[in-house]
């Protein structure tokens, strides 16, 4: 009986690729199936999928397809899955050794629908960058995982509770989209306590520009609120934590007319959904320069806020260049 399916959508890692392989056919639990989904990749990725397949044929199944997207191709791989759970690693991450035993456990011997490891941020020298979605408690409710982390990554599902769902194609912020939904489905959350889950913080990452797409968002928590399950002040709660790092990345688009017209959508989004004073209320600001910048976004003062943000955004980068 396979205990864990674990898919990996690939697109173009021939760089990453084998150590997340190689951390994943070397899990101390044996019952277990990688399921690499190919996602049209163009370099020399097939290759070392090839390899590992020969290699571990018990273990490592293979599957090509057109290039559709990282949802896609979770979506493409889920139908293969015969595990009684499935986890989701992306192609650059890797997962600790003791990973799938430590989570298959704690879900079994306590009978969890899902459970949840802490993530670390790594770079490409290996440097840890700090972890998360660390709980002080053996078990959590839906609530304080989603405040904490909506990653699909770093969870442990069984395999029913997926059953029905799928991750939205062709639009960001798919995990937000998504893991609420299922989250709302199960019962009990279990924790265990470790950062299992290694996320790769690229180089490229610093460099990223971005478009009008960062609205997705928007459809991401209509996805949320349509499922029913969460009260309105938590979605509120859910929305202020995550739009800060909205408004960054408007920032990061680089034609101005579009930037400042996805600044308007989203303040227009927050005054019909919410109220301007009603999210203000719910938001829990991390320092002074945050609860600036947002009090200038809540005033529309938006030519302000992208100046300073822009700012602050080259001197970052000088000073990630200098490292």
């Amino acid at each position: 009986m396979i205990k864990v399916s674990v898919v990996v959508p690939i697109y173009n890692v021939e760089k990453y690729l084998d150590k997340c392989l190689y951390h994943l056919v070397n899990q101390t639990l044996q019952d277990i199936e990688i399921i690499c989904v190919n996602d049209g990749s163009t370099d020399q990725s097939q290759i070392i999928i090839d390899r590992y397949m020969k290699n571990y044929p018990d273990k490592v199944k293979g599957y090509t397809k057109e290039n559709g997207g990282l949802s896609d191709s979770r979506n493409f791989g889920f139908q293969y899955v015969s595990g009684e759970f499935v986890m989701f690693s992306d192609s650059d991450d890797w997962i600790e050794l003791d990973c799938l035993e430590r989570m298959y456990a704690k879900a079994v011997g306590g009978q969890y629908d899902i459970v949840v490891c802490g993530m670390r941020n790594v770079n490409e020298h290996g440097t840890d960058l700090g972890s998360f979605a660390l709980f002080d408690t053996p078990e959590i409710t839906k609530e304080q995982l989603l405040v904490e982390s909506n990653s699909a990554t770093n969870l442990l599902f069984k395999k029913e509770i997926l059953n029905d769902i799928q991750f939205p194609v062709g639009i960001w912020y798919e995990d937000l989209a998504t893991i609420p939904r299922i989250i709302a489905k199960c019962d009990k959350i279990g924790v265990v306590r470790e950062s299992f889950y290694n996320y790769l913080y690229r180089s490229d990452s610093i460099t990223r520009t971005y478009n009008k797409k960062v609205l997705d968002i928007l459809i991401a928590f209509d996805y949320i609120t349509s499922c029913n399950k969460y009260s309105d002040a938590f979605i509120r709660q859910l929305f202020s934590t995550h739009i800060y790092f909205t408004i960054l990345r408007a920032n990061q688009i680089e034609n101005k007319e579009e930037q400042f017209l996805v600044l308007e959508q989203l303040y227009n989004y927050v005054k019909q959904q919410f109220g301007i004073d009603s999210l203000k209320s719910s938001i829990t600001y991390s320092g002074l320069n945050e609860k600036m910048l947002m009090s200038m976004f809540f005033k529309h003062q938006f030519k302000a806020l992208m100046l300073i943000l822009t700012a602050e955004w080259k001197v970052k980068k000088i000073l990630v260049s200098k490292k």
